[in-house]
């Protein structure tokens, strides 16, 4: 049984990437994520951090894992490996918001229709669409399709699509990586500041320490090494 505080809690995970002629396994002793708190993934490209994002959203199955508990409050604590997958399509889209690093917007909606479309999706509650997009800086965009946008217009547009959810947990890959420095720390502000707001907790994946540590309340970090010729990217806990 999970403490009531926790949202988010991962035991013994490892996966296997690649194929024979280059293979990486992701291993996580032991991670959780907090009721309303920020926590950062760092490590070197290719270490595993979407890799843990995408288990995290149940989009794909670790090789093995010893325990995966979220706890939500409308149905309190789940075993994830335990349940049907009529159940975790339900968990995910009413529970979690995950901010792809391209935006993963259609490219055949508006973007005022991307970010709507989830508010006709999901159960609960809901923040005010215009206040978001507005403190985003993209209201004059709302008409126009992802292909019409730059790659931080479409980030944003992404931001906003998961803020305006107000789910349990938001992953966020990369949410800055197509901004210039001053943007990337304005949205980060923005992000993190409504995320506890709303009462949500935050996992946000980056290669940049620098940005993600004066956000974060914890950080995590991918550390790989050669063992036995195997190539293995262990997380584990930074102590900043």
């Amino acid at each position: 049984m999970t403490n009531p505080s926790k949202r988010l809690v991962l035991t013994g995970v490892e996966k296997k990437l690649g194929d024979l002629d280059h293979c990486i396994t992701i291993q996580i002793p032991y991670f959780e994520l907090r009721q309303r708190e920020i926590v950062a993934i760092v490590g070197s490209n290719g270490c595993g951090k979407s890799t843990m994002l995408d288990m995290i959203s149940m989009l794909c199955k670790p090789d093995k894992v010893e325990q995966f508990i979220i706890c939500t409050d409308s149905s309190g604590e789940k075993d994830v490996q335990s349940l049907k997958d009529k159940t975790i399509n339900q968990l995910r889209r009413n529970n979690i918001a995950y901010i792809l690093q391209s935006g993963g917007l259609l490219e055949f909606l508006t973007l005022r229709q991307n970010i709507s479309l989830v508010t006709k999706l999901k159960k609960g509650k809901q923040a005010n669409f215009n206040e978001i997009v507005e403190s985003l800086g993209i209201e004059k965009l709302l008409n126009k399709k992802p292909l019409q946008l730059s790659g931080g217009q479409r980030q944003k547009g992404a931001v906003a699509r998961a803020l305006i959810q107000q789910p349990e947990i938001i992953l966020a890959d990369e949410p800055t990586s197509a901004m210039d420095s001053l943007s990337a720390v304005r949205l980060m502000e923005n992000l993190t500041t409504r995320v506890q707001d709303s009462g949500s907790s935050l996992i946000i994946v980056s290669h940049d320490n620098s940005l993600v540590k004066d956000f974060a309340h914890r950080v995590y970090r991918f550390t790989v090494q050669q063992i036995n010729g195997e190539t293995i990217s262990t997380l584990h806990e930074d102590l900043i």
